[in-house]
């Protein structure tokens, strides 16, 4: 449509927000502007049109036509878990650098929810990560999805991985772990994906509860 206006948002951590009009013809323009969430109430709301400044206060909520970047911070007990795993992962600072302060929306592949900050889904899929998987991430006790495939992961399954009862998914395929399947994975009643083929190490006998341990489970690869 000729009388749509491109809009980009600057949103509040420094209570200001923008939105600029890059391209605005000389008769009005009605926008529709929306979000999800209302801004702080001393946020400040300006448009600048043509090179002129209009100032608006906002209350409560504006509606804005993109959908806002948001800040995060990981729950405290969250974020220690996940220092944790960072750290006894060869050379941290190259593997995870964006694992620092405590924004989520910061930090590469992890998803927290918005309210709590309670850590939800780990999705580190081929970021060339080495060592083992260290059991800090069993205390992440929200967490829903967990992706480490296309790594060089060299250890057991965790077995405190059981204890994650929310659980929905889980791909640890294409890395070099080795062993078994804890009898613990079958208190995961809730587990829909249970991905683990690509590690040639990982075998043993196959357990008698693997195939109804869950009557949620649509996926397994097991590879062995």
């Amino acid at each position: 449509m000729e009388d749509l206006v491109p809009l980009s948002l600057l949103l509040c951590p420094f209570h200001h927000v923008f939105i600029l009009i890059s391209k605005i013809h000389a008769h009005p323009v009605p926008l529709l502007l929306q979000t999800p969430l209302p801004l702080p109430k001393n946020c400040t709301f300006t448009l600048m049109v043509m090179g002129h400044t209009t100032p608006l206060t906002l209350l409560c909520m504006i509606l804005l036509f993109a959908t806002p970047s948001l800040s995060i911070d990981v729950h405290p007990q969250d974020r220690i878990s996940l220092s944790l795993f960072r750290s006894s992962l060869p050379n941290p600072n190259q593997s995870l650098p964006s694992w620092v302060g405590s924004n989520c929306t910061s930090w590469s592949g992890i998803t927290c929810d918005s309210r709590t900050g309670r850590v939800l889904s780990i999705n580190l899929t081929s970021m060339n990560l080495s060592g083992k998987i260290h059991p800090s991430l069993c205390y992440l006790s929200y967490l829903n999805k967990l992706g480490l495939s296309h790594n060089n992961f060299t250890s057991p399954l965790p077995e405190c991985f059981g204890n994650l009862l929310n659980l929905r998914a889980i791909d640890l395929s294409h890395n070099r772990l080795h062993g078994g399947i804890p009898d613990s994975f079958m208190r995961l009643r809730h587990l829909t994906e249970l991905v683990l083929s690509g590690n040639p190490d990982l075998g043993g006998p196959l357990p008698a509860w693997i195939g109804n341990f869950s009557a949620n489970l649509e996926k397994l690869h097991l590879g062995f």
